[in-house]
């Protein structure tokens, strides 16, 4: 190894390639192939194309990671209540669900554990499954019917919230349930009633995002955050959205993106945003493809989007990773 050593003893380390990982964020190399300076910074994420969905599919629901999920179908019906599971690569078809239905909320942090509740078939479903990677079982039903419902999409099957819906009746819902692995129980009502917006987070700490507000039934700019005993009202996302994607592990970091539904416009919204833990910013990277009515899972930094409602008008079978890499590397420009 090389080192150069200037006047006042600093010395800049010499490498023929460029460093990968995040230990070389802040420092300043040589790259002797390229014959120029270069230094490591912050990772920007980036949506990729993944593999197609084996079929079009629209109002269902997923969880996992950008490599290991799951997506259970929702519309049309001939594949309504059907389950793919992803590698990173491509999808397989693998079980189907016990009670086929629309609109679920959902939670799971991989592709061998996860939990389904509610949705419609047309009517809202008060029915829970679990999935354990290789097949479906009924567990506890909630109290409360509802469809386009949220869940701790970070959560295990085990320790979940279902939030953020609609019941039988044409408002939406305030109330929240628990589920414990064993039974639902209600806790701490949401502030504004609210169905088919974003989630992030775990049980005992998640995110509120968007949603469809009625009246006047239309996307929603608020967001709450829940900190295992209350919710309270956030930053405000910077566009109104409902029925997108949302990803993340807690309250202190998430990504939201696509989603909007009429009469909001766009209504196949391309956007992405990333929250902090105190404000959310707008990033200039966006989707391929914009939808709503989709299905998501991840992390802030490793998120996936399956299917959805896609231009000009239908179900789609498209999949896209975000992807955060440890380390961005930049050449220091000359003058």
């Amino acid at each position: 190894m090389t080192t150069f050593k200037g006047e006042k003893g600093f010395e800049v380390e010499t490498l023929a390639s460029d460093p990968t990982t995040a230990g070389s964020i802040g420092k300043l190399y040589f790259n002797s192939a390229g014959n120029v300076f270069k230094y490591g910074t912050t990772g920007v994420g980036a949506w990729a194309s993944g593999g197609n969905l084996n079929a079009v599919v629209k109002e269902g629901t997923g969880f996992g990671t950008s490599t290991a999920a799951v997506s259970v179908h929702g519309d049309p019906g001939p594949s309504k209540g059907d389950t793919e599971t992803y590698d990173g690569t491509s999808w397989s078809e693998v079980a189907e669900m016990n009670h086929k239905r629309t609109s679920q909320g959902s939670g799971g942090a991989s592709s061998a554990d996860g939990i389904v509740f509610g949705g419609g078939n047309p009517t809202p479903s008060i029915d829970t499954e679990t999935w354990n990677g290789t097949g479906w079982t009924e567990v506890a039903d909630m109290n409360t019917a509802r469809q386009y419902a949220m869940g701790a999409n970070w959560g295990p099957s085990t320790a979940n919230l279902c939030y953020g819906s609609k019941g039988s009746a044409p408002a939406d819902l305030l109330n929240v349930e628990s589920y414990n692995g064993t039974c639902w129980s209600e806790i701490a009502d949401t502030a504004t009633a609210r169905s088919g917006g974003m989630s992030s987070g775990i049980q005992t700490s998640a995110l509120l995002i968007g949603g469809q507000v009625r009246p006047p039934n239309a996307a929603s700019v608020l967001v709450e955050s829940w900190n295992g005993t209350a919710w309270s009202e956030v930053a405000e996302i910077n566009n109104a959205r409902s029925k997108g994607g949302g990803a993340g592990v807690d309250n202190s970091s998430a990504l939201v993106f696509g989603g909007t539904y009429a009469p909001s416009s766009p209504d196949f919204s391309v956007q992405t945003e990333s929250w902090n833990g105190t404000a959310w910013t707008e990033l200039t990277t966006t989707l391929a493809v914009g939808r709503n009515t989709t299905s998501s899972g991840g992390t802030a930094s490793s998120a996936i989007i399956m299917g959805g409602n896609t231009p000009p008008g239908g179900a789609g079978a498209n999949t896209e990773e975000w992807t955060i890499p440890d380390i961005a590397i930049k050449t220091v420009a000359t003058s």
